[in-house]
C-alpha cells in the first residue's frame, strides 16, 4: 500500500513539474522605438486568478530597446522565480491570488513563486501592454497585445494591432514539450 501511495505521489509530482508554469514569453522588438511595457499572467482556462504582473496596473516598468542593425531586441521571461535573470530583469512581481485578496509584491525568490507553487503551475502569459517612445522621450502608439479570452481580467487586448507607428502580434507555438508565447513588434 505504501508503495502504491508513493508511486501515485511521484506521478503527481512529476505531472506538476512537467506542466509547471507558463510558457516562455519572448518579446521581439523589430521597431525603431523603445517600448515601455507591462506583462501579465493569469490563471489557466480563462480564470483571472491567480494574477501576476510585472508592475501595478497603471504603470509600465519594462523597457525593450529598439532593434539595432536589423536585429531585434529580444526580451525573455521563463519563470517567475527567474525574474532577476530575465532580459530585462524583474526584481519583483505583483501577485494577486483572488478578487477578494489585495495584490502583494513578491521577489522572484519568494516561495509562492517556486516552480511547483500553485501560482506558478496555474498561470500562463495573457497580456503585454506597451507604449512606443523615441530617443527624445516622445511617446507614440500604444499596443495591448494578448489573449482576448482574458479581456474581462486585463482589459481589451488583441492578437494583432496596427497603429500609426507600430504594428504588433501575439501568438503561441509549441516545440516538442516546450510552449512559447511570442510578441513581435514592428
Amino acid at each position: 500500500m505504501k508503495r502504491n501511495i508513493l508511486t501515485l505521489f511521484s506521478v503527481l509530482c512529476l505531472a506538476v513539474c512537467v506542466n509547471a508554469q507558463q510558457s516562455t514569453l519572448l518579446v521581439y522588438n523589430y521597431s525603431s522605438y523603445f517600448l515601455e511595457a507591462r506583462i501579465e499572467a493569469n490563471g489557466l482556462n480563462g480564470s483571472c486568478y491567480p494574477r501576476v504582473s510585472s508592475n501595478d496596473y497603471s504603470n509600465y516598468n519594462l523597457t525593450f530597446d529598439p532593434s539595432s542593425g536589423g536585429s531585434p531586441y529580444i526580451a525573455e521571461f521563463r519563470k517567475f522565480n527567474q525574474g532577476l535573470s530575465s532580459t530585462p530583469p524583474i526584481s519583483q512581481w505583483l501577485v494577486q491570488t483572488s478578487a477578494t485578496n489585495p495584490p502583494s509584491w513578491r521577489i522572484p525568490g519568494h516561495p509562492s513563486l517556486n516552480n511547483t507553487s500553485i501560482i506558478t503551475t496555474a498561470t500562463d502569459w495573457t497580456d503585454c501592454l506597451m507604449v512606443g517612445r523615441d530617443a527624445n522621450f516622445n511617446y507614440g502608439a500604444e499596443l495591448e497585445l494578448g489573449d482576448p479570452s482574458y479581456d474581462s481580467c486585463n482589459g481589451p487586448s488583441q492578437t494583432y494591432q496596427f497603429r500609426s507607428t507600430l504594428e504588433g502580434e501575439w501568438f503561441t507555438i509549441t516545440s516538442g514539450s516546450e510552449k512559447f508565447t511570442i510578441v513581435q513588434v514592428f
